[in-house]
């Protein structure tokens, strides 16, 4: 029943839409559709759905726990977001048809009325939120000016700021509005493009510029709301001659096309990522069903409102703080949500984190307000770094009251210039040792490979091997051989708890999950680029001078779903394997020779005993096919094995390198 429940938000905010409105009679149509009233109205209400597409989020784990009708709510965000950006679009152009001299001085009046509360509300995330967000100083700087996002939905303001400097440009430079929208519509499919190459962001920042479908699956909406503007009357006296047929069918076809979409994200969607497979068809696939979506979506609220005029008191007053809103509701979002199985009830979460977006929306949009005027005031000191000059007819007062403004409007320049050097200066030396500290490791790794000799412990590669830290170490090894220039090494630690393969059925080391899982995720993720290049395979007949890369060591296949396929990788000269029953007798002769610990990740899973120590894969098969050898906690060998599909196992990774 509190599901169901749920379901009064929704309702909520469709009683505000429609409360008090007026709906024209048959024949007649709201001569005031499309108006900066009625758009920002809608926006309100789009505000207000967005944050409960990003609640229902949260608790339903972005679809995976089903919390009845309401669940639904989590595939409407595209739709809301459409709305903004129609009308940031459509408003932008009909200011700049019907306003005198609009361009002049553009980016002076229009950016600071959204820079200023995305700048500020960047201020507040990093005093809430930034404890699991920002790890490094220098994300501080880049999350405070927007660089990387701390409140990740702030991605719209950076694209709309983009949109408009584009616009600017465009529309000053070309003569004919044609060439402007023709090269604004280039710039728009540009930059999709380049989105959606990008993939998403995985980084612990997780706020990077332009990763993420979100980023580019309704940019095209903008350039529709200029073409109706450019072409509103046209477009307005189709829609008033067939609205009995266009509205009736636009719903059919949203329901029906939304029904599609669904389909065709969950088979294909923009999460279709791995080596060696970016995913671009399925994201192209998404892409292309979500904006004919979001056309149809925007279809259907037009024609609505050529009907119904929507006003009233709440409409107004949510309509003044909608861009506050949509900003700030993260915060509480994050902050009230004690998690799927908290104790605070879904309604509750939902009531308090509206309420407090909004009275805290309401106070930001006075802030942003004060701040507004003070630099409409005073925009010639901002924009300027030249000290005021006054005529003769200024009175002292004046002017020193002048000059105190000046230096402290100067000052803050001065903090933000020196804060914005910082920031470079931070991200420049990151990026300096990011590929220095890469390139000098595996140059010392390799200084240090070449004199290492049998018995000796080396660090080569990097994983997690400690949940709790979070982040990667390096990975130790043993020396157990070296031949002509190359190298044989063991992991010291079982490094996984990993079945052998997936399925109790008859396999080989080859065809087995864990070769496949060695020579995909663990070669991809343990080894940098320039340690890939030093892993040589074994020495054998179809690998007789060490000379086996990834390109023909393996091939991937996808799937008809598009899913990475187990079943279809070939792995043909394995790069990582684990060592044989022979091997472990030739490198490993006692028992004590072959005891492993397991490193802590592993530890948490239960394989190990009392002193840490873990069981560990051979390649034999054992006792038949349904069974492979190992080697126990206490060093001895098992001939008979355990079945291949069991996960109780440890894994100690083997590598031959090349040192010269």
């Amino acid at each position: 029943m509190s599901n169901y429940l749920l379901l009064s938000y929704p309702l909520a905010i469709v009683i505000v839409l429609f409360a008090g409105c007026s709906i024209r009679k048959k024949g007649e149509y709201n001569d005031e559709a499309w108006s900066m009233t009625q758009s920002n109205a809608l926006k309100a209400v789009a505000a207000l759905m967005i944050i409960l597409h990003h609640m229902v989020q949260s608790i339903t784990r972005y679809g995976e726990i089903k919390k009845g009708p309401i669940t639904v709510w989590n595939s409407f965000g595209i739709l809301f977001t459409s709305i903004f950006f129609f009308f940031s679009g459509f408003g932008l152009y009909k200011s700049y048809k019907t306003k005198e001299n609009y361009l002049e001085g553009f980016l002076a009046k229009r950016l600071p009325r959204i820079i200023l509360p995305f700048l500020v509300t960047n201020i507040i995330y990093i005093v809430t939120l930034s404890v699991d967000r920002i790890s490094e100083v220098r994300h501080i700087f880049t999350s405070i000016f927007g660089f990387t996002l701390i409140n990740t939905n702030a991605w719209f303001i950076v694209e709309l700021i983009i949109l408009y400097v584009v616009f600017y440009l465009c529309f000053k430079k070309y003569k004919t509005e044609s060439r402007a929208f023709a090269k604004l519509l280039i710039f728009t499919f540009f930059f999709i493009i380049m989105c959606l190459l990008l993939g998403h962001d995985n980084t612990s920042i997780n706020g990077h510029w332009f990763m993420g479908e979100w980023w580019y699956n309704t940019t095209l909406i903008f350039m529709m709301g200029m073409y109706f503007a450019r072409f509103e009357e046209k477009i307005k006296g189709f829609m008033r001659r067939f609205f009995p047929i266009l509205l009736p069918l636009s719903i059919v076809l949203l329901v029906g096309w939304f029904i599609l979409e669904e389909n065709v994200i969950g088979t294909f969607g923009y999460y279709q990522e791995w080596k060696n497979h970016p995913g671009y068809l399925e994201k192209a696939l998404s892409l292309v069903t979500q904006i004919i979506l979001c056309v149809l979506f925007m279809l259907v609220i037009l024609l609505l409102n050529m009907k119904v005029h929507f006003k009233n008191k709440a409409l107004k007053f949510l309509s003044r703080i909608s861009l506050e809103v949509y900003l700030i509701h993260d915060v509480f979002r994050w902050m009230l949500f004690r998690g799927v199985d908290g104790d605070m009830p879904d309604v509750e979460y939902m009531i308090l984190t509206y309420a407090a977006s909004i009275v805290c929306a309401w106070l930001l949009s006075l802030a942003d307000n004060f701040i507004l005027n003070f630099y409409n005031t005073y925009s010639d000191y901002f924009l300027s770094f030249k000290k005021p000059r006054f005529n003769d007819e200024t009175t002292f007062e004046a002017r020193e009251k002048a000059y105190r403004i000046w230096d402290i409007i100067q000052g803050f320049k001065y903090v933000y210039v020196v804060a914005f050097a910082a920031m470079l200066f931070f991200e420049g030396v990151v990026v300096y040792k990011n590929i220095y500290n890469n390139t000098a490791l595996v140059s010392e790794e390799k200084s240090f490979l070449e004199s290492a000799k049998v018995g000796d412990t080396v660090e080569f590669g990097r994983i997690i091997q400690d949940y709790s830290l979070d982040k990667e170490e390096p990975i130790s090894w043993k020396v157990y051989d070296v031949q002509d220039g190359h190298m044989l090494l063991v992991s010291e630690k079982v490094l996984y708890d990993y079945s052998y393969h997936e399925y109790h059925n008859d396999t080989s080391w080859k065809d087995s999950k864990l070769c496949r899982m060695l020579n995909h995720d663990f070669y991809s993720s343990a080894f940098s680029k320039e340690e890939r290049k030093m892993l040589c395979g074994k020495k054998s007949e179809d690998n007789p001078d060490w000379n086996i890369t990834d390109k023909n060591a393996f091939s991937y296949f996808i799937n008809k779903t598009g899913d990475y396929d187990y079943e279809d990788i070939r792995v043909k000269t394995e790069l990582v394997f684990v060592l044989s029953k022979a091997e472990v007798e030739k490198y490993m002769p006692s028992s004590e020779d072959r005891i492993a610990t397991a490193t802590k990740a592993v530890q948490t899973q239960g394989i190990s005993d009392s002193d840490k120590r873990a069981p560990w894969w051979l390649t034999d098969m054992g006792s038949g096919e349904l069974k492979a050898m190992y080697v126990d906690a206490k060093g001895n060998i098992n001939t008979d094995g355990k079945t291949v599909n069991n996960s109780g196992m440890g894994v100690r990774p083997a590598i031959w390198i090349k040192t010269e």
